[in-house]
């Protein structure tokens, strides 16, 4: 009963803590509208991995083709992940939101309406390139604004908001493919990033955000480094004495 109780009592603490966190990031509008933007584009990467999968099968690529895909993708990944702090202290805030979402939306249209299997796996890879510089400035900008005792707190709600999002895409994705089929669900999904990117693009708090996506640190100042101490003389006879008590 005892060990209930207190199991119920942290599930009550941690439960107010990410409430806590929740409200703070409502509050500040720019961290809201990356959040909400952030688990938008994760709705849609969990249902276009589906949709991929089931388009390579339909096309007649074996299991091999699928994890080659995934590998070739993850590359893009790990590329944009070595560019991402470059270009998140070179870009402005909003230029990178707006230009990241744009991407994604001109890559799910040549996905969609493109006509073929390589246009679309052409456009899947290149939009994972895309996700590490997105994720990288908006994780990095969450973290330099937000005070420090509510970090945990607010790091908790946004990822709370992000996986949620990646479970409703998985369910949106299998919906979406068993009621419409393949074509016509890459179609509902470029729409849905198109409307993503519009979003973006006409959000005040992002398109007031003219600050670089990383800020460089601050160059040190240098260590002031204090003068030696001079010697001090010893009084006048001092040496004498001394050589005196050896006798």
């Amino acid at each position: 009963g005892a060990a209930g109780e207190s199991r119920g009592t942290r599930v009550r603490r941690q439960a107010g803590r990410m409430a806590e966190g929740l409200t703070w990031l409502w509050r500040e509008p720019l961290l809201r509208t990356t959040a909400l933007l952030v688990a938008g584009s994760n709705l849609l990467f969990r249902a276009l991995f589906l949709l991929m999968i089931v388009l390579l099968a339909e096309e007649g690529a074996g299991p091999a083709a699928i994890g080659v895909l995934v590998g070739v993708a993850g590359g893009c990944g790990m590329l944009g992940a070595l560019v991402a702090g470059r270009i998140g202290r070179t870009l402005r805030m909003n230029s990178l939101v707006i230009g990241a979402n744009w991407v994604w939306a001109l890559l799910m249209c040549v996905l969609a309406f493109g006509g073929g299997l390589w246009p679309a796996a052409i456009a899947y890879t290149a939009m994972w390139f895309v996700g590490p510089i997105w994720n990288v400035a908006v994780g990095t900008y969450q973290l330099a604004v937000t005070p420090d005792g509510l970090r945990g707190r607010v790091l908790s709600a946004s990822s709370l908001l992000a996986n949620g999002a990646l479970s409703l895409g998985a369910l949106a994705g299998g919906l979406l493919l068993d009621g419409f089929g393949v074509r016509a669900a890459a179609a509902v999904l470029a729409g849905w990033m198109v409307l993503m990117a519009l979003a973006a693009t006409f959000s005040r708090p992002v398109r007031r955000a003219t600050m670089t996506a990383i800020t460089a640190p601050a160059e040190p100042a240098p260590a002031e480094v204090p003068a030696p101490a001079e010697p001090r003389k010893a009084p006048a006879g001092a040496t004498g004495a001394g050589s005196d008590g050896h006798h």
